[in-house]
């Protein structure tokens, strides 16, 4: 204890720098520690169409188009539109760096956490401060415990839990910036200008960052008025960012068709019910971060129940001790409206269909973390409050590298997603598709199934399930069962537009593998006018158009993606064939040239050889 206590106090008498030093170094030491094991999880969720499929990635010179076409914000456009293009920029930055391989993906949004925690650190010192605290140990302490606590790995471990990691990053910036004015006038024009335009950033990263405005205005009322600071001289910010809001709502709108969920799975009602009990979800989270689950599989409430009548009276609690204590405790007071309002935009008006996800915790844990060590440290004297925060860290860095195992593949998370929710289709539906992919096709069967036996309308799994089903089918050579399959797939009853197309792709390539050819070309014509811009429909259609001799619709539909493929033996081996046969032995033998440097393979290297003396050029 004693010698616990003369670190303290050789904390508290060192230099701001060298705080700000151990403390960055204490974050970073262990949360490397419990982050260790993260760096080679697979892609999950969303990141597969946003990343893994998302053609948009692979040049640099698509970098400029996120922010004009909400389109690239996956490789099937339609509802997974997006307009996040400070997320996709950097998402094509992980790609160069490492060529789509996930590890840079994950060491970027390692790199981001800690950043933010050391932002925690500063914003909750510099709170304290204005309320006339010396902050720092407790500030220290807000921030690693932000920094080591499981259910952020939801957002960090996670890859496209990235949107939050960003959207945080700029919000703390600005919201740092903002509190820093010095006198009780407020921000001068310059920092008002960085603070709009990080606002701004943080937007383009995730909508969450809409609540910053909000935050201020908490701030000012709270600890801004017991830190002498009149609320009607900042009226300029307010003004700034709530221009900087408007202006973001139009363009939004104007990039993406819409501001909000383009498809309510309920009503307003319903959902701000069904979040109401979430709330309690997410608090046990925080206090308690055991039982954790990638996919809860909440179905939302229609008629207030017992839940929704406990979590009304919390609220309603959490909100009377705000008003009693928001003169004596302004920081801790603060803090806690930070939870309530960052976790707003996802959580109450605006239905969105999954009721509760964890890494909509990151931004609203800030608060809620900052408050509860503040007020920790009123209770509990120095020593006893270092032992349990040291106690409470090194239980949290377990939990979290022990979380960190269930994100490492599709296959464990999957099975842990299912062992805690045996009743999700879409839980028992992934599953069977990792269990394909892991080759025990006998276990995959067995889940799809299952999960035909739990319907669940917000997603419309049972196409999905089909496609999967058929998947499941073609690798184990069971063709007709995999056509039919397929077949149910395409007729509807799923999710997006991807689904049918994938399934009407696997069907083609069925038909093609088969050489029914003309049925092939049917069923591309429609993947291609469906999917439009798709490289790999496109490319599909014109081979199948090769094979039923139309040459000058194949070679149109093959020079559309001969920039997706520049490297393909196969592109150029087709290009040449239809440039000979459309009378353009010229053309014909300079594709020929290509293949034949790209050619892997004796056998490759013989085809090309005679594609260059069909075209007239020297073998």
């Amino acid at each position: 204890m004693s010698n616990i206590l003369r670190l303290l106090r050789r904390f508290s008498a060192a230099s701001p720098g060298a705080r700000y030093a151990a403390v960055f170094c204490l974050i970073t030491v262990l949360s490397l520690a419990a982050y260790s094991n993260s760096f080679n999880a697979d892609f999950h969720f969303d990141d597969n169409h946003q990343i893994v499929r998302n053609h948009y990635m692979r040049s640099m010179k698509n970098f400029t188009r996120f922010y004009t076409d909400a389109g690239t914000a996956s490789y099937i456009g339609g509802y997974a539109n997006g307009y996040r293009p400070v997320l996709l920029s950097s998402f094509m930055l992980s790609y160069q760096m490492s060529g789509g391989r996930p590890w840079s993906f994950h060491l970027v949004n390692f790199c981001i956490h800690i950043v933010n925690a050391l932002l925690v650190f500063l914003a909750v010192s510099a709170v304290l401060k204005k309320t006339g605290e010396d902050g720092d140990l407790v500030a220290g302490a807000a921030a690693l415990v932000f920094a080591l606590h499981p259910v952020e790995t939801a957002a960090v471990t996670y890859i496209s839990g990235r949107s939050a990691l960003l959207a945080t990053f700029f919000y703390l910036a600005a919201f740092n910036l903002y509190i820093r004015a010095k006198g009780s006038s407020g921000p001068g024009p310059a920092r008002i200008l960085a603070v709009t335009f990080l606002y701004l950033v943080g937007l383009l990263s995730k909508e969450i960052a809409v609540s910053l405005p909000v935050v201020m205005i908490a701030y000012d009322l709270t600890v801004g008025r017991s830190a002498g600071a009149g609320i009607r001289s900042r009226w300029a910010s307010y003004v700034a960012v709530c221009g900087v809001t408007l202006f973001f709502v139009w363009l939004k709108g104007h990039m993406q068709g819409y501001t909000a969920a383009p498809v309510k799975a309920y009503g307003t009602f319903e959902y701000l019910m069904s979040e109401s009990k979430a709330m309690l979800l997410y608090l046990r989270l925080i206090v308690l971060p055991v039982n954790q689950n990638a996919d809860y599989n909440i179905f939302p409430t229609v008629f207030p129940d017992g839940g929704v009548a406990v979590a009304t009276a919390f609220f309603l609690s959490a909100l009377f001790l705000i008003y009693k204590y928001a003169r004596s405790e302004p920081a801790a007071v603060f803090f806690g409206l930070w939870g309530l309002i960052a976790l707003a935009p996802e959580s109450s008006f605006i239905p969105i269909i999954d009721i509760a996800v964890e890494h909509r915790l990151y931004l609203p844990s800030v608060g809620v973390l900052a408050c509860a060590v503040i007020l920790a440290g009123r209770v509990l004297p120095p020593g006893k409050a270092a032992v349990a925060l040291a106690c409470s860290l090194a239980m949290l860095g377990t939990l979290t590298f022990c979380r960190n195992e269930v994100w490492a593949t599709e296959l464990a998370l999957w099975r842990d997603i299912v062992a805690k929710s045996p009743n999700s289709a879409r839980g028992r539906m992934n599953l069977g598709t990792a269990l394909m992919n892991d080759g025990k096709y006998e276990e995959a069967l067995a889940e799809l199934r299952t999960a035909m036996t739990h319907p669940d309308p917000r997603y419309g799994v049972n196409g999905i399930i089909f496609y999967n089903l058929g998947c499941c089918y073609k690798e184990m050579g069971r063709l007709d069962d995999a056509e039919k399959a397929f077949v149910e797939s395409a007729k509807g009853g799923n999710y997006s537009i991807e689904d049918s197309m994938a399934a009407y792709s696997e069907l083609g390539d069925m038909y093609f593998d088969n050489g029914r050819y003309k049925d092939a070309v049917r069923v591309f014509e429609l993947v291609a006018s469906r999917l439009k811009g798709d490289p790999k429909g496109t490319y599909n259609l014109g081979v199948a158009y090769m094979m039923t001799g139309r040459y000058a619709d194949a070679l149109e539909r093959l020079t559309a993606v001969e920039k997706f493929y520049a490297d393909s033996f196969d592109l150029h081996i087709n290009l040449s064939r239809a440039y000979l046969k459309t009378g353009d032995p010229a053309r014909a033998a300079v594709e020929a040239g290509m293949a034949a440097r790209l050619a892997s393979g004796p056998d490759q290297a013989s085809e090309a050889e005679d594609a260059l003396k069909a075209a007239g050029g020297r073998g």
